[in-house]
């Protein structure tokens, strides 16, 4: 047990990182939605964080996606359609997650006349390479419509954790919380 993975749960690595990453993301998502959406120059006061925020988000990805090649995941038994969904569904996530932190890197363009935004209020922000035909304001979309896409996936996410724990009630809820699951409920491949 412990940092490591057994039959029915994922490691405590990956458990961490899930609801920390979900506690950030959600920290992240607050403040652009918050104080990001002000009048004037609201944006750009909190661009900062907002910029820093998500370099935790990528550190956070990168975590969990070197613990899930690495790691092995939990065994449980299912139909083939229903474990190709569930990865499909996972990878998709990681997938968004980098791509989104990735327009957002792409998209920051200081403005004329402004002091640049810092990383934690001291590291310097390294400029993404321009690519020909592409502007900050079309990053900046890319960045908009891969947060949806992302909020979609996370729907889908939860509410599929929510069937397995309220309908099918098969323990798969179980292996990523911090509670010791019941093993009555957990199905696991002989």
């Amino acid at each position: 047990m412990g940092w490591f993975a057994d039959r029915w749960r994922w490691s405590f690595a990956i458990r961490l990182l899930h609801w920390l990453s979900a506690v950030v993301l959600a920290v992240q998502v607050a403040l652009a939605f918050g104080p990001m959406k002000g009048p004037g120059m609201a944006a750009m006061l909190w661009l900062p964080s907002h910029i820093s925020i998500g370099v935790i988000v990528l550190l956070l990805t990168a975590l969990r996606l070197v613990l899930r090649i690495f790691g092995p995941a939990p065994t449980r038994r299912a139909p083939p359609l229903a474990k190709a969904a569930a990865s499909i569904g996972q990878w998709s996530l990681y997938a968004v997650l980098v791509a989104i932190v990735a327009t957002g890197w792409f998209a920051y363009r200081p403005m004329p006349l402004m002091a640049p935004a810092r990383l934690f209020g001291g590291l310097p922000i390294p400029l993404a390479p321009t690519l020909t035909g592409l502007t900050a304001r079309d990053f900046i979309a890319l960045h908009s419509v891969l947060f949806w896409v992302f909020a979609v996936l996370v729907a889908i996410h939860i509410m599929s954790a929510l069937m397995h724990a309220i309908v099918f009630r098969d323990g798969v809820m179980s292996g990523i919380l911090f509670k010791r699951p019941r093993e009555t409920h957990v199905v696991a491949d002989p």
